[in-house]
C-alpha cells in the first residue's frame, strides 16, 4: 500500500507489468515502484517524471502502445510525451492552461484531452 499521498493523480502499469506509475500532484512528481503483479504490492519507490516548471504539475496519464507515458501538465497549457526512461521526448501544446487529464487509446495520429479553460 502506498501512504503519505497529497494529491493522488494518474496511475498505470508498464506494457509488462513489471513497474507501477503513480502520479501525486502535489509532490510535482510521477513515481515509478516494482510491481509484483502475482500479490500485487509495490517497492522500491523512485522519481520518475518530475515538472519543473512553477505553477504546473503532473496531473494525468495514459500510456501509448510504445510504453511512452503521455502526462497531462495542470497549469502548463501541454501534455508531454515521456520516454521509459523518464526523459519528456516531445510536447503538445493546448488552447487551455489546465489540463486535466489523457485518456483514450494513443496512437501517433490522436490525442484526447479534457481541460478547463484560461
Amino acid at each position: 500500500m502506498i501512504t503519505g499521498l497529497t494529491i493522488p493523480n494518474g496511475m498505470s502499469w508498464s506494457k509488462d507489468d513489471q513497474i507501477f506509475y503513480f502520479t501525486d500532484s502535489a509532490t510535482k512528481s510521477i513515481f515509478a515502484y516494482d510491481y509484483d503483479a502475482a500479490t500485487g504490492s509495490v517497492s522500491n519507490k523512485r522519481v520518475f517524471f518530475e515538472v519543473k516548471e512553477d505553477g504546473c504539475v503532473p496531473d494525468g496519464h495514459a500510456q501509448d502502445e510504445e510504453g511512452n507515458l503521455w502526462v497531462a501538465v495542470w497549469g502548463g497549457w501541454k501534455v508531454v510525451k515521456v520516454s521509459a526512461k523518464g526523459e519528456t521526448i516531445a510536447e503538445v501544446r493546448l488552447p487551455t492552461r489546465c489540463i486535466t487529464v489523457s485518456f483514450g487509446w494513443l496512437k501517433a495520429s490522436s490525442l484526447e484531452s479534457v481541460g478547463k479553460p484560461g
